[in-house]
């Protein structure tokens, strides 16, 4: 999985993080939110795409070295593309811009790392 995939998951999960903020603001007592807990861990998990080939007599030490350095890369990616959206969103908000909301910023910053993808 390329890292604009990886935007296009950090955007997702963000999204629906907003929401679920949105929803528990408009009823602070709503307690059946697990679907959506789950959903964003789902994107989470799918936005690591850790993949880890091995052979079927492959030593622990083997194994648990391919795991750390799959591991080690992916949550590089994850961890990279979560600090862009964040900064993006907090270029928006220092700016003191108004007439674009969070959900507008994380579309626009979708759409761009589709195009660059796109254009490829």
């Amino acid at each position: 999985m390329e890292q604009r995939d990886v935007m296009k998951r950090v955007v997702a999960v963000l999204t629906e993080a907003a929401e679920v903020h949105r929803r528990l603001v408009e009823d602070p007592e709503r307690q059946d939110l697990e679907e959506e807990k789950r959903l964003m861990g789902e994107m989470l998990s799918e936005a690591l795409g850790l993949r880890v080939r091995l052979s079927a007599d492959a030593e622990p030490a083997a194994v648990a070295r391919a795991v750390h350095d799959a591991m080690e890369d992916r949550t590089g990616v994850l961890a990279s593309c979560f600090v862009t959206a964040f900064l993006r969103l907090a270029e928006y908000h220092d700016s003191g811009r108004t007439d674009v909301s969070s959900a507008d910023v994380l579309r626009e910053l979708a759409l761009e790392w589709g195009e660059e993808r796109d254009s490829e």
